[in-house]
Parts: C-alpha cells; structure tokens; sequence
C-alpha cells in the first residue's frame, strides 16, 4: 500500500496518498495491480490456514482483511500514517491495524510466517534497516513478498542492487517477475476515470528518495514494477 510516509517520527503531513487522490482509480489498495499480485504471492508462498502474516504499509488494511476473511491467515497491518489507520478502523472496527514504524517492529523475534510490503518498501528511507528488522520478526524459512517499484539504470535502485540488499540481509530470492504491465494499466486506468496521466509520475516524485528530482530526469532511469518472494535463511 501507498499509505506509508516516513518510516521514521516526525510532524504529520497530509501526503498525495492520503489525500485519496489514487483510491478512485485503484480502490483502497492504492498500488498497481492490486489485488492481483496480493493473490498471485499467496498461491506461491502456499501459507496454511491461520499464518501469521505482517503487512508492513497496511493502509486503511485493504490487504489485511483480504487475508483475514478470504483466506483465514491470522494478518495484521501497521503504518507510520495515524490517519490511515484511523480510516481503516472506521471501515472495519474489529481489522487489527495499528500505527508503528517499520524500523523498529513492535514484535517479538521468530514470531511471522509471512510480511508483506506492497508499493510500500522504496518509500523507506534506510531500506537495509527495515529488512533487518523483518528478518527478526519472522521465522525460519517464512516469507518476505515485495511489490513495487524499481528502476532499470538508477545507481543503488536495480534489480541487482534490491537482490544483493536482500542477501546481505539474511534472505534467498525464491521469485521476481517484472510487472511493467500493471503501470501501463494503472495509466489507462486513471485516463478511463478522468483523472490526469500525471498521477502515476506524482505518486513516484513522493518518494522521499526522488524529492530532488524532476520527473524528466526519473524518465531516464526507466522505472518498472516488480513482485518478489524471498525466504528468511
């Protein structure tokens, strides 16, 4: 989910996700692809009824209540924004949702089958911290689902750089597809509902990483989508 600011404390600021600008073209998951990557992860990672599962960026918890009622894992959100939070507890009181910061998990060591991180994972400022901090949380051999963006040529944001992080961090890839077609679909999507074609570059110039950067010069680092399962080792 898009709902994430800093991973960090600070002031509260409205943002462009909180804002709804993206729900009407999205629904609440507010990322592309929605729930199609969510469900396309879960027939992968094959998790048994009641899984404990982390959605780190839980938003107003589109994705927690898909696990929860749908395929009866035992999810819970956080997120750094208190009012996400409060959204998602006025859509559905009893969601277990709650406002943390993903670099310093308020959970046990060993205790997640799963954490999810949808369009959440490149907001992080100290990305190496927070996946420090999931391989704590989680079991032995649980998994870590990514989707989000990515750049082909940008220093420190490739592939190459996302797979070496992760391995450095204590996890084996066991998956990564491209998903550049769900930003081709995000696109024709937000045309179709009348909203501008400059949504999808907004959402990416909100980045904290990309706050000194035109979208030109974005343009030039060939920014994709991707989604990847790992396994803590």
């Amino acid at each position: 989910m898009l709902g994430v600011k800093k991973e960090l404390g600070g002031p509260e600021t409205t943002n462009i996700y909180e804002l709804g600008l993206l729900e009407e073209v999205t629904g609440r998951t507010l990322r592309p692809g929605g729930f199609v990557l969510t469900e396309q992860a879960l027939e992968l990672c094959r998790f048994t009824e009641g899984a404990t599962i982390l959605d780190i960026g839980c938003g107003s918890g589109a994705t927690v209540q898909l696990l929860r009622e749908k395929y009866n894992l035992n999810a819970l959100g956080i997120d750094i924004s208190e009012k996400m939070i409060k959204t998602g507890k006025c859509i559905s009181p009893d969601l277990p949702l709650m406002q943390a910061d993903a670099s310093n998990l308020p959970f046990s060591a060993n205790e997640f089958d799963g954490v999810f991180l949808e369009c959440s994972f490149s907001l992080f400022s100290d990305r190496r911290k927070v996946l420090t901090e999931i391989h704590r949380v989680l079991k032995t051999e649980g998994k870590i689902v990514i989707s989000d963006f990515y750049y082909q040529n940008r220093p420190g944001k490739t592939k190459e750089d996302m797979l070496g992080l992760l391995d450095e961090t204590g996890f084996a890839v066991e998956y990564w597809q491209k998903k550049s077609d769900y930003l081709a679909q995000l696109l024709a999507d937000c045309i179709l509902s009348g909203k501008p074609a400059e949504l999808l570059w907004n959402c990416l110039l909100a980045k904290e990483d990309n706050k000194c950067f035109g979208k030109e010069e974005i343009k030039k680092w060939k920014p994709d989508y991707f989604l990847l399962i790992g396994k803590k080792v």
